[in-house]
């Protein structure tokens, strides 16, 4: 309950004076109280007078009666606050150094956490001392939490300085992204207090952070007096590389002209994050394509091919006869081209940067009175990861000569003749190497609001007080690798 609150506490402790709720009897100088009406009763006036003497000092607009000087509202929310105590029938008390876990609640044995106050029955009200709380709290409709409060030795007393609401301080602990958590049909309370997240260090990759996290339909929350703190979101991871192309082996059939293969076309970049009942989705960035593999490399030349005979051997059945088995031809063979590379892996896209939120409001309504809200940075997309390395050409194969023919052959033993081969052809050439897999795009950039909210008529604001972090930045790897969309900020989406 913040200075505001003590409006109406003011306007009763100032009664007597006054009428300063608009009520009672009124002071002399105000045309409205006895003496002052041009009645009667007034001795200052004669019979009959119908009051329009400007002389007369009854009813010349001005009161002989000293000055009494009203006290201020500032002055009159002072002594409001000065007296204020606690519905002990209605309320629990939470004191963080008191050490109190069971049978716990009174004013004079406070539990020590507000999870513990809020498992006791048939209370509807959470008086929270002085101290840092930190635990991830479940708000059950029905309830308020109600910073402010002082405990000495087990009096309790409105804490009357001007910033009351630094007093009590929720903080998530580092496994929660989340402070506070309403989702149960009804109406909840959080009053005076600091709501804070966990701390940057605590963050994780990507991860987003919210103050308050309120949701579900018939779920309502009213916020009077409550300071926000949220870190920025985490940054998103970088995509990894790409898998490598495979390495060409032995020599290929097929020629080509043995060009390297295309590079993969890059990734898109990540979309703009996503929002439903479960909080912010980044957006990750998409996948590079795959590099082309290499051509094929060219096939030697220059075979060529020499006549002859099959044989030239002495005749078994007439042995002063040679024998020669007819015509024959040998032909040298070109080398065999040598085999493309494989094209390697797109790298994969970048993962998106958290968000930071401050009020998170899905699918229910939040008022907001008189909250201040700071929020940090949306954190930056990661960005995509690199293809990864081409594979490697095979060296052509060498040319061969052709199988033996004999030349010259003697038609009479002894044959003699000369065993002659087809030359062969040169070498083929190397093949292409693959291409390089397309970078992956950069995930999206985080956003940055003091509130969030699916239909915005659902949140009601008054006096509030709002400090955005910036927009993360899409990831881009710099490498020929599409941004991500940047994150958006301000008080709400």
């Amino acid at each position: 309950m913040g200075r505001r609150h003590f409006a109406f506490l003011a306007c009763l402790v100032a009664l007597p004076a006054a009428g300063a709720c608009g009520g009672g009897p009124s002071s002399d100088s105000d045309g409205g109280g006895p003496g002052a009406d041009g009645g009667e009763d007034n001795p200052g006036i004669n019979p009959g007078d119908d009051g329009a003497q400007g002389d007369s000092p009854a009813h010349d607009g001005a009161s002989d009666s000293p000055a009494v000087d009203s006290p201020s509202m500032d002055s009159l929310a002072q002594d409001a606050c000065s007296v204020a105590k606690p519905d002990a029938l209605n309320g629990v008390f939470v004191s963080a150094g008191s050490g109190s876990k069971g049978n716990c609640g009174s004013e004079g044995t406070p539990c020590d956490t507000i999870a513990a106050a809020l498992a006791v029955a048939n209370k509807s009200i959470v008086y929270i001392d002085k101290g840092t709380y930190v635990e991830g709290v479940t708000l059950p409709a029905g309830w308020t939490l109600q910073g402010g409060w002082l405990d000495t030795n087990g009096a309790w007393n409105r804490d009357c300085s001007g910033a009351p609401e630094a007093d009590a301080i929720i903080e998530a602990p580092p496994s929660s992204n989340q402070t506070v958590v309403a989702a149960s049909a009804g109406t909840a309370t959080l009053d005076t207090l600091t709501v804070r997240s966990k701390d940057a260090a605590s963050v994780g990759t990507g991860e987003s952070v919210y103050g308050v996290f309120v949701t579900g339909g018939g779920t309502m929350v009213t916020m009077s007096d409550v300071v926000v703190s949220v870190v920025g979101g985490g940054d998103g991871a970088p995509g990894g590389t790409g898998g490598n192309g495979s390495n060409a082996s032995g020599t290929c059939a097929m020629a080509s002209d043995g060009n390297g293969g295309a590079p993969g076309p890059v990734g898109a970049g990540g979309s703009a994050g996503m929002y439903s009942t479960t909080g912010f989705a980044p957006s990750t960035g998409v996948t590079g394509q795959v590099g082309a593999s290499g051509d094929n490399g060219a096939a030697g030349t220059g075979a060529t091919c020499v006549s002859g005979t099959v044989e030239c051997a002495q005749d078994v059945q007439k042995p002063t006869l040679c024998v020669n088995g007819g015509p024959a031809q040998s032909c040298g063979h070109d080398g065999l081209p040598g085999c493309g590379g494989g094209g390697s892996a797109g790298g994969l896209g970048g993962a998106g940067g958290g968000s930071a939120i401050g009020v998170f409001v899905f699918g229910a309504k939040v008022t907001l009175n008189g909250c201040t809200i700071t929020v940090g940075n949306g954190g930056h997309g990661g960005d995509g990861g690199s293809g990864g390395t081409p594979g490697q050409a095979s060296a052509g194969g060498a040319g061969s000569k052709g199988a033996g023919v004999w030349q010259n052959c003697n038609p009479m033993f002894p044959c003699g003749g000369t065993l002659v081969q087809g030359p062969a052809g040169s070498a083929g050439t190397l093949g292409g190497a693959g291409g390089q897999g397309g970078a992956g795009g950069g995930g999206s950039g985080g956003d940055s609001f003091c509130f969030y909210a699916d239909t915005l008529s659902n949140v009601t604001s008054s006096s509030l007080g709002c400090t955005p972090g910036t927009g993360g930045l899409g990831g881009d790897q710099g490498k020929g690798s599409a941004q991500g969309v940047n994150g958006a900020n301000g008080t709400h989406n």
